[in-house]
């Protein structure tokens, strides 16, 4: 915080105005502040600084980096960017599955070869299938540490940003609010795509910003790459598109006579910018007919398909929502406060990171389904607005007071971010209630017993061990056919006398199924009845909280409820209860070791669909 002076005139207490030379009658476009100041010590200092807040980001994300495995209770971790990169070994790297793009797999293909002794696409593959197969702890664990460690080089890289913008002061509390802003923390602690996308998106946003100030081939080739890149790791980020546009028609306007040379860079700029996607993606060329289907079935899940369980408020109003806890509310304060300071300073940079944020934040409140994570897109724009704006306010201290005031408004900013994420990660340290859970069916269902056990944890969770295609400890009971997250559609109370009348005795009951039925229950009365129906005819046996004693459970939220930010958690997982029928077949055998009474043969199961 020692370089504040840096974005203040001497004496005037004011931001850096831009040049006062005029091209075509129109005033210059600002260049990065520049300090009158000697520059070896303070820069010295500065570096420090952040990398003492980078170090301390990357151990809060390392902190319980290894929560719940070798079970991975995310669907998407579980089911998309590891598993994709191991099965790359095999020789094929057509990911044969487009709704999310692959950049991230191949990432993770990449660092999984190294890691294991070879280089792609030879050497290690056997291993690391091996290893995935047998106990996929460590891959995961890997994942998640390169999707961390991109959250926080996404922090330093903003620290630039933030410097050729406000200056190094402003960069720095940028890179620190990046950092220690919960949401980033709390998924740089999985293997999903949406931290990493962070690091091209604000390599992006740099070229997007020196275009404005320079306009070099360099500038527009950079923001070419970060977009491609970026787009490759998560499709919504081609938003960068529109602030490349407007740096691009902003240095035209400034002067009219620059539009050939600027128009045939910025078409280098989309050069490059499929170049890039093209690299990270390349199945999009190689099989477009594939990729586009997938683009269109992502559009759809997010735009029309509905899902229990969602808010019932508009997508705008919950993403508004979200950032007050998410990003945090004292720094959105300061966001809104540097955004009327960075209009009065240039209306024109200003414009370039709004714009990102104003689209994006539209266009996905536009969509059927919300979630949290799918917001941190804007969370770079955002800080850099909010360092601009701590830096104004320091500037209202004299002389050595500036710091000191800076220093503390950043420490206040920081505070209720850095409380939840101490309060998750040591929550996640914590033995999940689904591991709880399964510990008791162990001891207390004997193998070959049959047993309902809702979607509520990994596919390891009634098997010998972690792997889905391990020996099941129970039979399942079949579902009716259809998409697994809609299967409170499916509940009925006539499921519970053909459970019994099938010999499935034990029925296992989140709160992540059972909350969102509960959450929409006008939609889904039939799964209403049901575990009305449970709660009134069955025993319960087992139950396992992941409150503090004497804490409620909260209502189910696609967020909180798996993110545990509530300081009511104590644990990790749902609330899991364990049900015995007493009906039907059930009423008269010994299902559970230590039940009195006999043990008779099981009824024979329908054949498969």
């Amino acid at each position: 915080m020692s370089d504040v002076d840096e974005t203040v005139r001497a004496g005037s207490g004011r931001p850096q105005d831009a040049d006062d030379r005029t091209v075509n009658g129109q005033r210059a476009l600002p260049a990065a502040p520049r300090s009158r100041k000697r520059r070896g010590p303070r820069l010295t200092l500065v570096g420090a600084v952040l990398l003492a807040v980078l170090v301390v980001g990357a151990a809060l994300r390392l902190w319980s980096v290894r929560h719940g495995l070798p079970a991975v209770h995310n669907v998407d971790e579980g089911v998309h960017f590891v598993r994709s990169a191991v099965w790359f070994f095999r020789g094929d790297y057509n990911p044969h599955y487009f709704l999310n793009p692959p950049a991230y797999s191949y990432l993770l293909h990449i660092v999984y070869a190294f890691s294991f002794g070879g280089i792609p696409p030879f050497g290690a593959g056997e291993e690391v299938i091996r290893r995935f197969k047998r106990d996929p702890s460590e891959l995961y664990t890997i994942g998640r540490i390169v999707a961390g460690m991109m959250g926080v080089l996404a922090a330093g890289l903003l620290y630039s940003v933030g410097k050729r913008l406000y200056g190094a002061a402003a960069g720095l509390v940028a890179a620190t609010l990046m950092s220690f802003s919960f949401l980033p923390v709390f998924y740089g602690h999985l293997a999903l795509n949406d931290v990493p996308t962070l690091v091209p998106l604000t390599v992006g946003l740099l070229g997007v910003v020196r275009i404005y100030q320079r306009g070099e081939w360099t500038d527009y080739a950079l923001a070419g790459a970060g977009l491609g890149f970026a787009t490759a790791f998560k499709y919504t980020a081609a938003a960068l598109l529109l602030p490349i546009g407007l740096a691009w028609g902003l240095r035209v306007w400034a002067d009219r006579t620059r539009f050939r040379p600027e128009l045939r860079r910025l078409v280098l700029a989309g050069i490059i910018a499929g170049l890039a996607f093209t690299v990270a993606n390349p199945y999009a060329l190689l099989e477009p007919r594939s990729f586009l289907y997938g683009v269109r079935e992502q559009r759809t899940y997010a735009g029309d398909v509905e899902k229990i369980g969602l808010e019932d408020v508009t997508g705008w109003g919950y993403y508004a929502w979200t950032l007050t806890w998410g990003y945090g509310w004292f720094p959105l304060a300061l966001s809104a406060l540097g955004t009327v300071f960075a209009l009065r300073r240039d209306w024109r940079t200003t414009l370039l990171l709004l714009s990102f944020v104003l689209v994006f934040w539209l266009f996905m409140g536009m969509q059927t389904r919300f979630y949290g994570r799918w917001l941190l897109p804007v969370y770079p724009f955002l800080a850099l607005l909010a360092g601009y704006a701590v830096v104004r306010l320091a500037c209202l201290a004299r002389g050595r007071w500036r710091t000191p005031l800076g220093i503390a408004i950043v420490a206040a900013a920081v505070a209720g971010p850095l409380a939840s994420i101490v309060h998750v990660n040591q929550v996640l340290g914590k033995t999940d209630t689904r591991k709880l859970a399964r510990k008791w069916l162990v001891a207390n269902l004997p193998r070959g017993e049959r047993a309902v056990i809702e979607a509520i944890a990994s596919p390891g969770f009634a098997r010998v061990r972690e792997h889905r295609k391990a020996k099941l400890l129970w039979p399942a009971f079949r579902m009716p056919p259809g998409r697994s997250e809609d299967i409170a559609m499916k509940l009925n109370p006539g499921l519970l006398d053909a459970y019994a009348n099938q010999g499935f005795c034990v029925v296992v009951v989140g709160s992540i199924q059972k909350g969102r039925a509960f959450k929409d229950p006008a939609l889904v009365p039939g799964a209403i009845a049901y575990y009305e129906a449970l709660d009134a005819d069955a025993r319960k046996v087992a139950s396992f909280s992941p409150m503090k004693r004497g804490e409620p459970l909260p209502e189910f939220n696609f967020d909180l409820s798996y993110n545990y930010s509530p300081r009511g958690y104590e644990r990790p997982g749902p609330q899991v209860d364990i049900y015995r029928l007493q009906n039907g077949f059930c009423a008269t055998q010994a299902v559970l070791r230590g039940e009195p009474g006999r043990r008779g043969n099981l009824p024979p199961l329908p054949p498969p669909r």
